[in-house]
This record gives C-alpha cells, structure tokens and sequence, in this order.
C-alpha cells in the first residue's frame, strides 16, 4: 500500500498509481490517466511504465495491452486481483 514517511508526507507516483488502480481493479486503465494521476499535477511529469515496473516489484500483477486506434498506440493497465479467468479479462 501507500508509502509515507514523517519527512514527507506526499504519496509517491507509485503510491498514486497503484491506489487508481486499485479503484478500478480488474478493469483497463488508460495510461494517460494513470501519467495525469502520478504526476499530481497540470506541469508534472510520470513514467508510467517505470511506476508499473516498481508496483510489480512489490507483488503487485498488473497487465498491459496496447491497442492501435486510427493508427496510434492506446496503452492501458490493469491490476489483476483474485484468480481471474483468461476469458473473463474485459477487452
């Protein structure tokens, strides 16, 4: 879960990540709103893949599909909770 320490009490991108996506576990996420939750900010700036790799590192299974819409790359995540079927993963 969400990591703070007395120094700073702000959550980190990787704490902000892996709440939204706990929100909406087991549902597609889309990686610009996960760049506009992690950054915190209008001028901010998140890594969404490097966030993902480190929410992984803490145990977390989180999937990721790319879709190709009128000719550009949709990214989205999923966090994975409880057993899930292969078929019964949303399109």
């Amino acid at each position: 879960m969400p990591e703070t320490t007395q120094d700073s009490p702000r959550t980190t991108q990787s704490d902000r990540i892996e709440t939204a996506l706990r929100e909406r576990a087991n549902q597609w996420v889309p990686m610009p709103l996960l760049a506009r939750i992690g950054a915190d900010s209008p001028e901010g700036f998140c890594m969404v893949h490097s966030r993902v790799s480190d929410l992984r590192k803490r145990g977390l299974d989180i999937a990721q599909k790319n879709d190709r819409v009128q000719g550009r790359i949709h990214s989205s995540y999923m966090l994975i909770l409880g057993p899930l079927n292969p078929n019964d993963i949303p399109q």
